[in-house]
């Protein structure tokens, strides 16, 4: 989970938080070993999805606040359903730069999406490849190869008294074109839309007892285009964080997290998802989820058993909100509706200060579709980092 973390703002153009206005040690390292499975039955039809994935992450500050960040992940994944598809390689690959000014007041990253992965998706893959994407299942791996991206961002934090620090931010990410095969082996080019974020965050620790986090960020989206042509444009998106940590001892710790999403409408989809749920087989209904709104609760708790030790915990609540086709009312069909429960139980263990080791088992049950359809699933992380 350490692992996740640090790998989340090494790779990716992420939310430049306040807690975040921080000098990295010199090196940070962080590597895991991740395995889900998922199975999801409707009826007599059953589906079965795992994903293995292995990220790496690795910091070196390159001045007094300043460093570069790799971030490579591999992974593999199976879809066994209508029919078996396998896929693997090399999923993501990016270079980034973040600096800290002023004081550490200023905080700007920059980066680069390589494109290592598989951009062009092989006949017999382009089902799997799609079903990891589908966000009720969330898996880490989304897709398997891009074409070149690029992202900026730059935010501002600043005192507020003395328990809080404000940050006010922005970014960009620039998206390249990639290749997907279909069925029939025709190869279709893809450009996914542009995105452009605004976001706003406050941290409060008034004492040792309590401390509070809350960010708002503002997304909008960019045309996606197929061969040129326009097919979808992805709804403006309002995402509200936030958390409560709450230290009643100096061996027990408690973190309650809230996250919600507000969808804008997308532009209209010809063809995608029409007739009655029940005409597609469960691998091609997960292909063809857009994003809708989400809500989800977590609370994490951590007891220090020795120096050495901890032991962890979590329960968590996910929502997903139906996500209606526009057009012509009323729609034909709804997508995305669903609710995930999950639990977890795991160890962290340190036999140095600068290399934790942590391993996490996680729960899940839940289903879709006004219960139409039942989700399970079981997921195994192996994490390790080394910071100097």
């Amino acid at each position: 989970m350490l692992m996740l973390a640090a790998a989340a703002v090494a790779g990716s153009p992420d939310r430049a938080r306040a807690d975040a206005f921080a000098e990295a040690p010199a090196w940070d390292i962080a590597y895991s070993f991740s395995l889900r499975n998922w199975k999801l039955v409707r009826g007599s039809e059953e589906l079965k999805i795992s994903e293995i994935t292995s990220p790496l992450s690795i910091t070196r500050r390159i001045n007094e606040g300043g460093n570069v960040a790799l971030y490579l992940a591999g992974a593999s994944a199976t879809s066994d359903g209508e029919e078996k598809q396998d896929i693997s390689g090399m999923q993501d690959a990016r270079l980034t730069w973040s600096q800290l000014l002023d004081g550490d007041r200023y905080h700007l990253r920059a980066g680069l999406g390589l494109p290592t992965g598989k951009a062009e998706i092989e006949s017999g893959s382009e089902i799997v490849s799609g079903v990891v994407s589908n966000r009720i299942l969330g898996l880490r791996t989304k897709r398997y190869g891009e074409g070149f991206n690029a992202f900026a961002s730059g935010a501002r934090a600043f005192a507020i008294g003395d328990d809080a620090v404000a940050s006010f931010g922005a970014g960009f990410e620039r998206k390249g074109k990639y290749d997907f095969q279909v069925l029939n082996d025709e190869t279709i080019e893809i450009q996914p839309g542009n995105e452009f974020f605004l976001e706003a965050g406050i941290d409060v620790a008034p004492g040792d007892l309590v401390a509070w986090s809350a960010d708002i960020r503002y997304r909008l989206f960019g045309i996606d285009q197929r061969d040129g042509e326009d097919v979808y444009e992805e709804g403006d998106e309002i995402d509200l964080l936030g958390g409560v940590t709450i230290t009643p001892s100096d061996i027990q710790t408690f973190a309650i997290g809230a996250r919600v999403i507000v969808k804008g409408d997308g532009s209209e989809v010809g063809g995608i998802g029409e007739g009655p749920l029940d005409s597609l087989s469960l691998d091609r209904y997960l292909t063809e989820s857009l994003p809708g709104g989400m809500q989800r609760l977590s609370v994490d708790y951590a007891r220090r058993m020795n120096e050495v030790l901890h032991l962890l915990g979590r329960a968590g609540y996910r929502h997903y909100s139906e996500y209606s086709f526009p057009g012509e009312a009323p729609p034909t069909r709804l997508l995305g509706s669903a609710q995930v429960w999950e639990a977890g139980i795991g160890a962290r263990f340190a036999p140095a200060p600068s290399l934790p080791v942590t391993l996490f088992l996680t729960y899940s049950n839940g289903n879709a579709e006004d219960a139409l359809i039942d989700i399970s699933g079981i997921d195994l992380t192996l994490a390790l980092r080394w910071r100097q």
